[in-house]
């Protein structure tokens, strides 16, 4: 039973070195999945979209230090081209935790309405956590929103980007589709089984 709560109260603890020190992750490689489509695998598969002068990139997860090694990636791959968007499934924070590395990149962030606000108060908060190679942000971070669906698209492919709604995952779930190529990018949406396997008898209630 709870008797009392006190919110905001200040909290005395020690910080473990390994989260203070926060240590740089190893670098990542980016795998061709189509013409102008990489995916930067690891326990959060990334996706980078090669648009006409731009590169739009799928989820910043993690750390800001993550995210970095994620972005690294990618211009090695595309080199002349700035990342411009980063596309957030949602607000979990393995999904949102690079949020602050996007500021950095100079990146618009790209997610539901429903995260706007929560992500303005999360990003003017101090970084208090060393992360090599990132400085203090001193850019505004900058949106692009989704209601129920978001067309980005240029002479070289269309991104469509959709809100799944009803979802109890998460209530700001967005997914992203590449029609030209018939490709599906989505995060904690859907869980596939074994090549071969047939669909499970009772739908998950998350997917």
């Amino acid at each position: 039973i709870v008797k009392e709560v006190q919110p905001n109260l200040a909290i005395d603890f020690e910080i473990p070195d390994s989260v203070r020190q926060s240590s740089v992750p190893a670098p990542k490689k980016a795998v061709k999945v189509a013409d102008g489509v990489w995916e930067i695998p690891g326990s959060h598969n990334c996706v980078a979209i090669e648009m006409q002068d731009h590169i739009v990139v799928v989820e910043a997860p993690l750390t800001d230090g993550t995210a970095v090694a994620v972005f690294a990636a990618v211009k090695r791959e595309i080199p002349n081209k700035p990342i411009r968007y980063v596309v957030n499934t949602h607000h979990h924070i393995d999904h949102a935790g690079g949020l602050r590395a996007v500021v950095d990149e100079g990146a618009t962030i790209v997610t539901h309405a429903l995260n706007k606000p929560l992500y303005q108060a999360y990003l003017a908060a101090p970084r208090t956590l060393a992360q090599a190679g990132l400085a203090q942000a001193k850019q505004q971070a900058v949106f692009k929103i989704v209601d129920d669906k978001l067309v980005m698209s240029d002479a070289s492919r269309s991104v469509e980007i959709h809100h799944v709604r009803g979802n109890d995952h998460a209530e700001d779930l967005i997914m992203v589709y590449l029609p030209g190529e018939k490709l599906l990018i989505e995060g904690d949406a859907f869980t596939p089984g074994p090549p071969n396997s047939p669909p499970p008898a009772q739908a998950d209630a998350f997917a």
